[in-house]
């Protein structure tokens, strides 16, 4: 499962995360399955975007082939298709093929279903400026 937490080290002081974790401790941490990131902002890259969150939100409930998950977020195929590809590349969600399409589902051995989930009822309750401020302190574990 992946954690985030919050650094509570010295003030003007670079998190451990920020210098470049392994993906050594992140593969011990997901059961064999290593995941690409090597820092908190890859992570949060990859995450970062709205549509992306919103298919992992919707991947969590549960799983979708590429033209239904179009259908339900409103949104053209190429570009969940697209948004599919970056997610699964860093192996956040697998894919099974169910005769003539690819279904995919959260990847089990990542925490991030509730990740998703935590990310965005905090941005729901917090508007403008103070979104930026809320996603820094928030804590997810």
């Amino acid at each position: 499962m992946l954690f985030l937490r919050r650094h509570r080290g010295v003030p003007g002081r670079a998190a451990p995360w920020c210098a470049g974790e392994s993906t050594v401790k992140n593969e011990e941490r997901t059961g064999g399955s290593a995941l690409p990131f090597h820092t908190l902002d890859e992570f949060l890259g990859v995450i970062g975007s709205g549509r992306r969150l919103d298919i992992l939100r919707r991947l969590s409930i549960e799983p979708h082939d590429v033209s239904r998950l179009a259908e339900v977020l409103e949104v053209s195929l190429p570009l969940v298709s697209q948004n599919l590809r970056v997610l699964k590349h860093y192996k956040l969600v697998q894919s099974t093929r169910n005769k003539q399409r690819h279904v995919y589902r959260i990847n089990p051995n990542v925490g991030i279903g509730r990740v998703a989930s935590q990310i965005t009822i905090e941005v729901e309750f917090v508007s403008g400026d103070n979104c930026s401020i809320a996603l820094r302190h928030a804590e997810v574990v």
